[in-house]
């Protein structure tokens, strides 16, 4: 008797990935990244309305992310949120 039948895992799960897909999921987080950046970029620019200011604020530590630059909180989708939402703030005059 193994440990997948022991747990009641259907046997979908026991099997592994074929390499491919590995490399598709891979791909995917890749793009997610860039397309994260590319939004927040974005929100900056419309922000800022300059790309020099933008970058510096992309790249500054801020405050409200406790130090951190947006670029380094934004590689978690928590940070991603704190940073869109200071952004908008920002673009709509709303407090952060």
């Amino acid at each position: 008797m193994t440990m997948h039948s022991l747990l009641g895992q259907p046997k979908a799960n026991k099997e592994k990935k074929p390499a491919s897909s590995t490399r598709l999921t891979r791909i995917k987080a890749l793009r997610t990244l860039r397309d994260r950046r590319s939004l927040l970029e974005k929100l900056a620019l419309e922000a800022f309305g300059d790309e020099n200011r933008a970058a510096k604020f992309l790249s500054s530590p801020h405050a409200l992310l406790g130090g951190e630059t947006p670029q380094t909180a934004a590689q978690t989708n928590e940070g991603k949120k704190k940073v869109e939402t200071i952004l908008n703030s920002i673009i709509y005059g709303l407090p952060a």
